[in-house]
């Protein structure tokens, strides 16, 4: 399997041997330049592309071939937003996984109570989202999952299991701390695009069409956008055979 261990070992060794000829053929040596460029490289798209599962490993579909889908929001909640998909999750029977960030729960968390009470599951999403989470040392990074950790589940009672990291980047600290905290990495295999788009037709579109058993799409419950498309979302999804999975099935 091709991860941060394997490509890093695969790097030395090669290296190493590519050193090792130096001494009798010099001329090798120009090959250390697209040795290093593959590795940066692969380190780079280990970082960006969450289910490679490069640094860590990443839950983005459920296990199945049934024509089952699994929704997920990021980036709440929202006093203005959540409430509204809230209602339309419930009026069609439809359970999902929210992965909160830490403040925003602080600051409503009569809202986090209403995610759970209505019997949909919470995630992590760090504490405050920062722009540069992923370059965090790790006392910082695990600091800031702890605070949003201890949040939620002050709310809830519960402790969250499910962690989506910010941006879907990760990295090796990542992988040390989310270790030691015990969380369940979770990506997403269709991504709604919706803080981008602004034609709920077109969001809606793009997800009914990347749908695949056991897909888990990526939705944000902050999107002005977001209930017009996932009202769409849910009856074309069916009208296409699609079901949608609980929460409980993904755990």
């Amino acid at each position: 399997m091709l991860n941060y261990r394997s490509a890093s070992t695969a790097y030395i060794l090669l290296a190493a041997l590519v050193l090792l000829l130096m001494t009798g053929w010099p001329v090798v040596g120009w090959l250390l330049v697209p040795l290093t460029i593959l590795y940066v490289i692969l380190l780079v798209l280990g970082s960006v592309k969450i289910c490679m599962s490069f640094y860590v490993p990443a839950h983005c579909k459920i296990d199945t071939l049934e024509n089952k889908a699994l929704l997920t929001f990021d980036d709440g909640p929202d006093e203005q937003f959540t409430p509204a998909i809230l209602e339309i999750l419930d009026r069609h029977r439809v359970k999902a996984i929210f992965f909160l960030i830490g403040r925003h729960a602080e600051n409503h968390p009569a809202l986090v109570r209403q995610i759970t009470e209505s019997g949909h599951t919470i995630g992590l999403h760090s504490y405050g989202h920062a722009f540069w989470f992923d370059l965090y040392g790790r006392e910082k990074m695990e600091r800031d999952l702890q605070r949003a950790e201890e949040i939620i589940s002050g709310i809830t009672g519960k402790k969250p299991l499910l962690f989506r990291p910010p941006y879907g980047v990760t990295n090796p600290v990542l992988a040390k701390v989310v270790k030691k905290l015990g969380y369940k990495v979770t990506g997403w295999s269709v991504r709604s695009c919706d803080t981008m788009e602004k034609d709920a037709e077109k969001i809606a579109g793009r997800v009914i069409k990347g749908l695949h058993p056991g897909a888990v799409i990526l939705m944000h419950d902050t999107v002005e956008i977001t209930p017009a498309a996932l009202e769409i979302i849910i009856a074309g999804a069916r009208a296409k055979g699609y079901t949608f999975a609980g929460p409980d099935e993904w755990l």
